[in-house]
């Protein structure tokens, strides 16, 4: 499953972005998940966390449930 599936499945409880994403794609995802009531957190890439989530994919997400 992937994280934008489950986002507009509102299955997000926490969304993770890479700030290394476009802004018009941020703002889009946080638009996103702020309809769901979902938390979202800009990773920078000057911390670990950050740089891993850049390798893997630049979107991330804790799920309230199964999709």
């Amino acid at each position: 499953m992937d994280v934008l599936t489950a986002l507009h499945k509102g299955a997000v409880d926490v969304l993770f972005l890479s700030e290394d994403l476009e802004d018009e794609k941020i703002e889009e995802l946080e638009d996103k998940a702020d309809n769901i009531g979902a938390k979202t957190m800009i990773l920078s890439i000057d911390i670990q966390e950050g740089k891993q989530l850049k390798e893997f994919g630049v979107i991330d997400a804790i799920l309230r449930f199964k999709v």
